[in-house]
């Protein structure tokens, strides 16, 4: 159901941002026109959500929406669709509460995960259909929905550290292995067909291929960070994690690490010091996606300081960073993250309150 803001409300909303904002049925609207460090003019839409806390969530793109889910791990979590092109804003229903809900897209449908985490949650994934919001099919204890490839959803259990393969046509379970083998978190991808994870905790510290269909491990690969912000990401040939390194002492730097799938072998760990520049406080990478000819990172500061933070572009043929979106010179931006995710045209992100939109202007 879309959600209609008052007119008071908006017009209140509208004198304080005091330009480029305009009331719509769903909420307020607002763009800017900012450079990048390279000086290309990047125009930035903002569209406000009927949100109840901010940070920094997940989003995905498809059926010309952008799908994102509430960050907030109290109460009843919320689904919100805005149109890419109208706008217009819907909250899907749900019938879970525990947790933080996690959102996966692939050609036709939207994966929803109830939310579990090592106590709470169910394990059930919901498969909605975009064009009727529906729930078309529910995929018990499955968890979280992280990856998808060969016409699969790759769904991670956290309680059981079973790793489970659904087939997209019939919402069977065809393929069911564990891959942790420590207490550590077991984010990862699905690229080249293998899953890939990563595993860190209990003196473990590295990155395990897996052949899904054999269900053996095919390399495991050292990665040594202090810890990592955000699932692994498969682009471009490459397996990539973000996260810290340390340095001297208690000092730590955010990096990006790129595995090369042909090889096994990391092919690059890129420092990520401008976020630090911008930031001045600590900074925390996540969500890395292809776009514009390299991969984009957002970089979120802090949220005490609530300074916003920093989009960072990777060349992919000299691995390192080339452009910057600075997120701090938005007028009437409270701060928080975007995650990010990549449209036919443009890339969005979503910081908790508003969706964004990125476009690049003609030079």
């Amino acid at each position: 159901m879309a959600q209609h803001p008052s007119f008071v409300s908006s017009v209140v909303y509208c004198a304080l941002l005091l330009s480029g904002c305009t009331s719509t049925p769903t909420g307020t609207i607002r763009t800017d026109l900012i450079h990048t460090l390279h000086g290309r003019q990047v125009q930035i839409t903002r569209v406000s959500l009927p949100f109840s806390a901010t940070g920094q969530g997940n989003v995905q793109i498809a059926a010309k929406s952008a799908w994102a889910t509430e960050p907030s791990p109290l109460g009843r979590h919320k689904n919100i669709r805005v149109n890419t092109e109208t706008y217009q804003v819907a909250e899907l229903s749900r019938p879970w509460t525990g947790g933080i809900a996690d959102l996966l897209v692939d050609e036709h449908s939207i994966w929803l995960s109830d939310g579990m985490t090592k106590s709470t949650g169910r394990g059930e994934l919901f498969r909605i259909d975009p064009t009727t919001n529906q729930t078309i099919a529910v995929v018990e204890d499955a968890g979280s929905p992280f990856a998808s490839g060969d016409g699969s959803i790759w769904a991670y259990n956290l309680r059981t550290g079973v790793v489970t393969g659904i087939n997209a046509s019939d919402n069977q379970v065809h393929t069911q292995l564990v891959t942790t083998g420590s207490s550590g978190i077991g984010d990862f991808s699905f690229g080249e067909g293998d899953i890939w994870q990563y595993i860190h905790g209990n003196g473990v510290d590295l990155l395990r291929r897996i052949d899904p269909h054999s269900k053996k491990v095919i390399a495991e690969i050292p990665i040594a960070l202090h810890h990592t912000s955000d699932r692994l990401r498969f682009v471009a040939g490459s397996v990539w994690i973000l996260g810290e390194r340390e340095q001297t002492g208690s000092e730590f730097i955010p990096v990006a690490v790129r595995i090369d799938a042909a090889s096994n072998l990391v092919a690059a760990t890129i420092p990520l010091k401008r976020s630090i520049a911008v930031c001045a406080v600590h900074a925390s990478p996540k969500t890395p996606v292809l776009w514009d000819g390299g991969l984009w990172i957002s970089t979120f500061c802090s949220n005490v300081h609530r300074v916003p933070g920093v989009l960072l572009k990777i060349d992919l043929q000299t691995n390192k960073t080339t452009d910057e979106i600075i997120l701090s010179t938005l007028k009437g931006h409270l701060g928080g993250q975007p995650a990010l995710a990549t449209g036919s045209d443009s890339l969005w992100g979503f910081d908790g309150s508003s969706a964004i939109r990125f476009d690049f202007q003609p030079p």
